[in-house]
């Protein structure tokens, strides 16, 4: 059985195909002088339009595909964090130089750099986080490591324990980051800054030592791996200065 269809058209438009006097009396009529005129449609054409809006339905469903594909990959590479270690270069070993037990209070740092972010200072007031290049763990925790790596590496004290440790201490050593981000306020000379607070107890009463040890080092370029060379050259230099103090301490 041949398929027939209908199509309301309104009295503005004109249909297509032959004027309407010379179409067939069965194919076309019309209700009434400026009403609304049907025009009977072959099943053949209509097959052909629904294969025509498929057809479209399809090619757009795979450019929409291939765009959200696309914009995926590209949020995904974009949003990838990299995370860095500090690390610093140890001396060489030596003999102790004394039988003197020294403890190392937890470390701390100045609120604004204490997040995973790394800090840029970019004017006098402004400073900006970098939300993509990140440290590892926090860098209180990093540099306290360091610390405590470095002086029994230097073999200044014979143990050196934690603030839990049994053994009674000789010394305390606490310390405080006071600085640690790069300043960018010289576009073409970029500086790694890090500044420590170090006090020294003996017995956990008088103050042996009580200074700031800063480092300001240039980068060598102005990217991340740099920034990272920079602040590890400005840790191994603060290292080194708090060990002299040191050593005038306990010998």
């Amino acid at each position: 059985m041949k398929l027939r269809y209908f199509v309301i058209y309104p009295p503005s438009q004109k249909t297509t195909g032959l004027p309407v006097d010379e179409c067939e009396e069965d194919t076309l009529h019309s209700l009434g002088e400026g009403g609304l005129m049907l025009r009977r449609i072959d099943s053949s054409q209509s097959e052909v339009a629904i294969r025509t809006t498929c057809l479209r339905v399809v090619i757009y469903s795979l450019i929409v595909l291939i765009c959200l594909t696309s914009f995926g990959c590209m949020r995904a590479k974009y949003l990838q964090r990299n995370e860095y270690m500090l690390d610093v270069e140890m001396p060489s070993g030596a003999k102790y130089t004394s039988n003197k037990v020294l403890e190392i209070s937890n470390v701390t740092i100045a609120p604004q750099f204490s997040n995973l972010s790394f800090v840029y200072r970019t004017s006098d007031i402004n400073y900006t986080r970098d939300y993509y290049h990140i440290f590892f763990n926090p860098p209180a925790q990093q540099i306290e490591q360091l610390i405590v790596k470095y002086l029994r590496t230097k073999n200044l004290f014979k143990y050196i324990v934690s603030d839990v440790s049994i053994l009674q201490p000789n010394y305390v050593l606490r310390s405080k980051i006071t600085a640690l981000y790069a300043d960018y306020r010289d576009f073409k000379r970029p500086k790694a800054i890090v500044v420590i607070h170090f006090t020294l107890f003996n017995n956990k009463t008088h103050i042996l030592i009580d200074k700031k040890f800063s480092a300001v080092i240039p980068l060598r370029q102005k990217n991340t791996q740099s920034l990272v060379y920079a602040w590890n050259k400005g840790l191994e230099k603060i290292l080194a200065q708090l060990c002299g103090e040191l050593r005038k301490v306990i010998i």
